[in-house]
């Protein structure tokens, strides 16, 4: 009798420490892998920010000059997730030859001029005429320039040519800078936040909206969660090899 219960103990206590080494791997692997993805699901969080962030605009003075600086938030993606979600168009890198995209940035803007009271060139002859009712009207000669502006950064002249057909000439150079990188935020400026920054000495130019993407390697297998479950998975069915022997 005796030594039937205590090989029923002896059972009990065997399933008890299986079920307890059962709970244990199932524990680590959960950990293990919260651990290894907390990067990716933190990364996750900080693009959703990224896509609803707007852009920022301040101004540096870079070398004498007065520059505009737009800043944006980057988004931090594998390149497949990139097009997936349509920040860059597969069809594009093919155009490019591009097998690797490293960054990349679109930008929306507008060139915004106001200028009023603004002094007519001399060409414009006006000329007065008083009909037989009396009355005075102004005409203007033909051909003639209505606008001549020439600014260091924008080139706009307009009129009428003898054949009375209007016609404008606008000019408005282009540069600018665009830098991918990582700025400090935050306590001492320990956390660093991807941002994309688009400098240019052009005062006409508003970016509206800027896109920028960082494409990075593809993370490794171990980092898998799946990995992870098949490792505790086959520490559990060593572990009962073991225990039944």
């Amino acid at each position: 009798m005796k030594t039937k219960l205590l090989a029923f103990w002896l059972k009990i206590k065997k399933g008890v420490v299986i079920t307890g080494l059962i709970l244990a791997c199932l524990t680590i692997s959960f950990i293990v892998g919260k651990c290894s993805t907390k990067a990716e699901r933190k990364q996750a969080q900080s693009n959703i920010i990224a896509l609803q962030d707007d852009v920022k605009q301040t101004a540096v003075t870079i070398e004498g000059l007065n520059n505009t600086v737009f800043e944006k938030d980057a988004v931090i993606l594998s390149q497949s997730d990139a097009i997936k979600l349509g920040l860059i168009e597969q069809e594009r890198l093919k155009k490019l030859h591009l097998s690797t995209l490293l960054t990349n940035t679109e930008l929306i803007g507008t060139i915004q001029m106001l200028r009023d009271s603004l002094k007519l060139p001399s060409v414009p002859v006006f000329i007065t005429i008083k009909d037989t009712s009396g009355v005075t009207r102004d005409y203007i000669r033909l051909p003639f320039e209505l606008l001549k502006i020439v600014d260091k950064y924008i080139t706009l002249n307009a009129g009428m040519n003898l054949n009375r057909t209007a016609y404008y000439n606008l000019s408005i150079p282009f540069s600018g800078t665009v830098s991918v990188g990582y700025v400090g935020t935050g306590f001492l400026n320990l956390k660093k936040v991807p941002k994309g920054i688009f400098t240019t000495e052009i005062p006409y130019l508003k970016v509206n909206d800027m896109s920028v993407t960082i494409i990075e390697e593809p993370k490794g297998v171990l980092s898998k969660w799946y990995v992870h479950a098949g490792i505790g998975a086959a520490f559990f069915e060593a572990v009962r090899i073991l225990l039944t022997k």
